[in-house]
């Protein structure tokens, strides 16, 4: 399948690897997504992620080999329930006015508003308590640091603030927000257009910003598919492509590899690109939840739909640069055991399918349709499963309908698949106890996707939250990866390092672990050759 849509690929571009890069006579970098903008704001999610790496920067950032950094504040820590963060020297708002700790503040504060639960308690429509991460802070005299104490201790709590952006409070604490308001940013750029008609959003340099870049100008195109995307960085008239948790789609490295224009950067990543998830208030038994992962072919998976790095995963599901990692056995397909595990479940075969009550068993598969790499596999998944003898219904949602299915916020806490695929961002792995427990966890305010809520899950959990130094942590990302491992609330498809193409008409690309190429760093960085 994916050697067809390469062959075709290729035929239809082939014509374009001699087109020289575009030149310009002002230093603008063009930079090309797929991502669905339709506001350009602060708050909405696609252009919060694009907008990361150039305008609404994150407290701190994370490098490729997971060492994190100051961006916006530095981080200082003497207890693992209390963190101090110190707003960098000449941070200052793209209207001139001057960063400080407050603005930190005042944006959990506004976050509370919304829906979040940083200093204080929520309660959801059903009465059910979230309890707030922080239970005290304190503003030094000069208010340029805030050091916050933690409910529950967390070595790990800079990993939350990578992906943290902050609001002015001094525009936004009147509560008349302007939409001047939510494109006042302090990053090194700053909006200058947006034209959503034309697939453009422009940035040029913000004055105020303590550190200079030799671009005049970083151009975002918006590409309706990937296919005119890949056509155009080809072509030479964009740089780079900007997928959030996401490099070149493996359908395509192949073919922009062959490019004299381009180089391929690789790197390996905490992320889960493809993850079937059990939802185990419906599908309760693990034995069941145990059979399909033995009746998966895995090997079949990441050839076809993993990239050129993609390799088997475990059953402890994390891959292996995660923070904590311990060594489980490899997914592998084994019908005999898996046939052993349905009787187990109270199946038996009968013409070909397993069925229990004289009722065959059909699962509902959802996934999302705009997600090439989920629309790909769903049918494969089907076909191997049906193959085994679960019959397997697709559901293919838009996203707003996929959200409303899968997720705890979206869905009010009424998620309501059986299977569904998900990706699971490098970021989202690391937050809160780390190991991609927020799509596990039940009682996680915005994911909770596999809704466990049971005792073994929660004493692991418990072990990772109340680590006081890495060793404990590490004891307790030992037992969630056992847990995983048994009680399979989901499978990783393939682990895959993530690869991305960009142009050779610079250099200084960075790297960094939650946002890729795409970051502050990079547009600090590059220089033309």
């Amino acid at each position: 399948m994916k050697k067809l849509l390469l062959f075709i690929l290729f035929i239809n571009l082939i014509s374009v690897f001699a087109s020289p890069a575009k030149e310009s006579a002002e230093n603008v970098i063009h930079v090309g997504t797929t991502a669905l903008i339709e506001k350009a704001e602060y708050g909405e999610y696609n252009y919060d992620m694009l907008s990361s790496a150039v305008s609404e920067l994150p407290l701190i950032y994370k490098d490729s080999v997971g060492v994190y950094h100051p961006l916006v504040a530095s981080f200082s820590s003497t207890d693992p329930a209390i963190w101090s963060f110190t707003i960098q020297e000449g941070m200052t708002w793209s209207d001139g006015v001057k960063v400080t700790a407050r603005d930190i503040l005042y944006t959990l504060i506004y976050e509370d508003e919304n829906g979040s639960a940083n200093l204080v308690d929520q309660k959801d429509s059903k009465g059910n308590v979230t309890k707030s991460k922080y239970v005290a802070y304190e503003l030094s005299d000069d208010e340029m640091t805030i050091t916050l104490t933690l409910r529950n201790a967390n070595v790990r709590e800079l990993s939350n603030m990578t992906s943290f952006r902050i609001v002015p409070e001094h525009l936004y604490s009147d509560g008349e927000i302007t939409l001047s308001d939510k494109r006042t940013t302090c990053g090194p750029f700053v909006l200058s257009n947006f034209d959503q008609a034309s697939g453009l959003i422009e940035f040029i340099p913000n004055t105020y910003y303590p550190e200079k870049s030799e671009l005049d100008m970083v151009c975002y195109h918006l590409f309706s598919n990937e296919d005119t995307m890949y056509m155009a960085l080809l072509n030479g008239d964009i740089a780079f492509t900007a997928i959030y948790n996401s490099g070149v789609s493996s359908a395509y490295l192949d073919i922009l590899a062959q490019s004299e224009s381009l180089s391929i950067i690789s790197e390996e990543y905490e992320n889960v690109p493809l993850a079937l998830s059990f939802n185990v208030q419906k599908i309760s038994s693990k034995e069941l939840r145990n059979a399909i992962s033995y009746a998966l072919d895995y090997e079949e998976l990441s050839k076809y739909i993993g990239g050129v790095n993609a390799k088997v995963a475990n059953r402890g599901f994390v891959p292996s640069s995660t923070v904590g990692y311990v060594e489980t056995p490899k997914l592998t397909r084994d019908l005999a055991k898996a046939d052993e595990l349905m009787k187990m479940a109270g199946y038996e075969k009968l013409n070909g399918y397993y069925t229990k009550d004289n009722k065959i068993l059909e699962l509902t598969l959802t996934y999302r349709l705009d997600k090439s790499i989920q629309y790909s596999s769903a049918e494969l998944i089907k076909n191997q499963l049906e193959e085994f003898g679960i019959k397997v219904k697709l559901d293919g949602l838009d996203s707003a309908s996929y959200n409303a299915k899968t997720s705890n916020k979206f869905s009010d806490n009424n998620i309501s698949f059986e299977l569904a695929l998900f990706g699971y961002t490098a970021n989202g792995m690391g937050m809160g106890a780390g190991l991609g427990t927020i799509y596990v966890d039940k009682n996680h305010s915005v994911q909770g996707g596999c809704q466990v809520d049971d005792d073994v899950f929660k004493a692991a959990l418990v072990k990772l939250e109340s680590a006081r130094n890495i060793n404990e942590y590490y004891e307790g990302a030992k037992l969630m990866q056992q847990y995983y491992q048994e009680y399979i609330p989901f499978i990783s498809l393939y682990h895959d390092g993530i690869s991305y193409a960009v142009s050779n008409s610079y250099f200084g690309y960075v790297v960094d672990s939650n946002f890729g190429i795409n970051n502050v760093n990079t547009f600090l960085a590059l220089k033309r050759n």
